[in-house]
C-alpha cells in the first residue's frame, strides 16, 4: 500500500449607496449637493455588498474555513477601507499583506468589528497552512465575541478553531470545538449554521474512520438544509456523502451523490463549486480505473479553475492529472504535471499544498526505483508537515519512507518508520490506516 495525498476530494456588507435628493432650489442648495457628493465619494469603499458576498464565498471555498463580517460593512472609513484592502490581498494570495491591512483596521475597530477582523486574520493564516497563528487569532475572536455577547461570531470562531485542530490531526479537540459551535448555533436558532456544524462533525468522524457516524451527521445536515430550502449548502452535504461512499469504495453511490451536487451547483451558476465536484467525479473514475474519463473530468475542472483565477484548485487538478498518469504508467508525464502543481503551490504560498505535491513527486521517483530521490522528497514533505503541525501528513510521509526502505530491502529501517507512522495514526484515531499499517508491520517481521 502506498499513501497518496489527494487534492480534489473536498469534505466539503451592506452596499454603500449614496442616494442624493433632487435640488429644487438653485444656488446654495446645488453647492451643498456637490459638497456632499465629494465627501461621500471620498469615503466610498472598494467593494459593494455584492462584491463582498462573492469574495467571501470564494475565500470560504478556497480555504474551507468560515468567514464572519460582524458590523464591518457599516464601519467608519478608517476601518472599512483597510478591511477592503485586506480582502483584496486575500483574493491575490498575499496573506501577509492581508494580515497587515486587517491589523491596521483593528486600530479604530470596535465591538463585533474586532470579532470579525481577528477571524479574518485567522483565515489569512489558516488558508496558507500557518495553523498555530490561525489558532491564536480564532481564539482571540472567540474571546472578544464572548465579551461583546456576539453569539454568532463566537460560533464561527469556535468552529474555525475546531477545523484548525482537524487539520493538525487532533481529532478529539476538533470534535469538542465543533460540538460547542453546534450547541451555540442551536441556542441562537441559526439553522444554516447548525447544519454546517453537523457537516463539520461528519467530516471529523469520516477522518476518524467512523463512517456510520459520519453518514448520520451528514444526513442530519442535509435534512435541515432541505427543510430551509438552502440549495447551495444542500449540494455541499451531498458532496460530503459522496466523499464518504468514495471512502467506503461504493463508487456508484459516490458518483450518484456527486452528480446530484453537480446539478445544483451548475444550475446556481457556481463555477468554483462545479469545478470541485467535477474533480471529485474524476476521482471516482480514477478509482474505477477508467483513466481517460477521469482525465476528461479533471481537465474540465482545471479549465474552470483557470477561468476563475483559482490557482489553489488549479494546482489540485494538475495533481489529480499527474496521479492519473502515474496510474496509467506514464511516469514522465505524471512528474511533469506534479511539478507544475508544486510550482503553483510555491507561488501562492500554500504550504500544505506544497507538502502534498512534494509527497506525490516522491511517489513517482519511488515507482522509478530512484530511491534516493524518493526519500529526499518524502523527507522534505515530512519537514513541511511537521512545521504545519499536520499529523496525518507526517504519518503519510513516514509510511512512504518505510515503503521506500522496504523496496530497497532495508527491512530494519522500514520497520522503524512503520512504527513511527503507526504512533501518529493512533494519535489521530485513523482506524483504517492503523489496521493496514499493522498488517504491513507483521509482514515485515515475518521476513
Amino acid at each position: 500500500m502506498i499513501s497518496i495525498e489527494l487534492d480534489s476530494i473536498s469534505m466539503a456588507g451592506v452596499i454603500i449607496t449614496w442616494i442624493l435628493g433632487v435640488a429644487t432650489i438653485a444656488g446654495t442648495i446645488i453647492a451643498v449637493w456637490h459638497l456632499v457628493l465629494f465627501i461621500r465619494e471620498k469615503r466610498k469603499p472598494i467593494f459593494t455588498e455584492h462584491d463582498i458576498k462573492i469574495i467571501i464565498e470564494e475565500l470560504e471555498r478556497r480555504g474551507n474555513i468560515k468567514t464572519y463580517l460582524g458590523s464591518l460593512p457599516d464601519a467608519v472609513k478608517e476601518v472599512r477601507n483597510p478591511f477592503d484592502e485586506g480582502l483584496k490581498a486575500m483574493q491575490e494570495y498575499k496573506w501577509d499583506e492581508a494580515v497587515g491591512h486587517f491589523k491596521k483596521a483593528l486600530e479604530k475597530a470596535t465591538g463585533t468589528e474586532l470579532v470579525a477582523l481577528f477571524n479574518f486574520i485567522g483565515q489569512s493564516h489558516y488558508t496558507p497552512g500557518r495553523l498555530d497563528e490561525a489558532l491564536r487569532s480564532f481564539e482571540k475572536s472567540a474571546s472578544l465575541a464572548e465579551e461583546f455577547n456576539d453569539q454568532k461570531g463566537r460560533a464561527v470562531a469556535i468552529g474555525n478553531i475546531g477545523k484548525s485542530y482537524l487539520i493538525k490531526g487532533d481529532l478529539n479537540k476538533a470534535l469538542r470545538y465543533a460540538q460547542d459551535a453546534l450547541n451555540i448555533s442551536q441556542k441562537i436558532g441559526d439553522k444554516r449554521e447548525e447544519a454546517k456544524q453537523y457537516g463539520n462533525i461528519g467530516v471529523i468522524y469520516n477522518t476518524k474512520g467512523d463512517l456510520d457516524s459520519a453518514l448520520q451527521y451528514y444526513q442530519d445536515a442535509f435534512a435541515i438544509l432541505e427543510k430551509i430550502g438552502d440549495k447551495e449548502e444542500t449540494a455541499k452535504q451531498l458532496a460530503n456523502i459522496g466523499v464518504l461512499y468514495h471512502t467506503k469504495g461504493d463508487l456508484d453511490k459516490a458518483l450518484k451523490y456527486f452528480e446530484d451536487a453537480l446539478k445544483i451547483h451548475s444550475e446556481n451558476g457556481k463555477k468554483s463549486y462545479t469545478a470541485t465536484i467535477l474533480g471529485n467525479i474524476g476521482c471516482v473514475y480514477q478509482l474505477k480505473k477508467d483513466f481517460n474519463t477521469a482525465l476528461q473530468y479533471f481537465e474540465r475542472a482545471m479549465n474552470i479553475d483557470r477561468e476563475t483565477g483559482n490557482e489553489k484548485d488549479e494546482a489540485g487538478q494538475l495533481c489529480n492529472i499527474g496521479l492519473t498518469y502515474w496510474y496509467k504508467g506514464d511516469l514522465d508525464k505524471a512528474l511533469e504535471y506534479l511539478q507544475s502543481a508544486l510550482k503553483i503551490s510555491q507561488k501562492i504560498g500554500m504550504k500544505e499544498e506544497k507538502a502534498r505535491q512534494l509527497s506525490n513527486i516522491g511517489l513517482i521517483y519511488l515507482s522509478k526505483n530512484d530511491f534516493d530521490k524518493a526519500l529526499k522528497y518524502f523527507t522534505e514533505a515530512k519537514i513541511f508537515n511537521e512545521g504545519l503541525g499536520r499529523k496525518k501528513g507526517v504519518a503519510i510521509n513516514l509510511y512512504n519512507i518505510a515503503e521506500t526502505y522496504k523496496k530497497k530491502g532495508n527491512l530494519d529501517e522500514a520497520l522503524t518508520y512503520y512504527n513511527q507512522a503507526l504512533v501518529l495514526y493512533k494519535q489521530i484515531s485513523a482506524k483504517r490506516e492503523i489496521e493496514l499499517i499493522e498488517q504491513d508491520i507483521q509482514k515485515v517481521k515475518a521476513n
